[in-house]
């Protein structure tokens, strides 16, 4: 919503609705092209950085934590199910 306010006059394309603000920043979570639409809104607003910069970092922190945390689940899960099975000679 704060991308709608800021930017939807000026970059209707990439900000205009909710919709396609929503598909926008998962464009920009994937850090695939953000920096092309960040460069629309700089020309309209030169702070604009400050959006782009703070949404990637805190973004790509959170997925980056969320797919080490199933990395680790897994792993401890396959080590219970090691220690928890009967031995072969037993």
């Amino acid at each position: 919503m704060i991308g709608v306010n800021l930017f939807g006059a000026s970059d209707p394309r990439h900000w205009g609705s909710l919709g396609i603000a929503m598909l926008t920043l998962f464009q920009i979570l994937t850090l695939e092209g953000w920096v092309d639409i960040q460069r629309t809104s700089l020309e309209v607003t030169p702070w604009a950085w400050t959006f782009y910069v703070s949404f990637v970092l805190i973004a790509v922190f959170v997925v980056v934590n969320l797919f080490i945390a199933v990395v680790l689940n897994n792993l401890e899960r396959a080590r219970h199910e090691t220690v928890e099975a009967p031995s072969p000679g037993a």
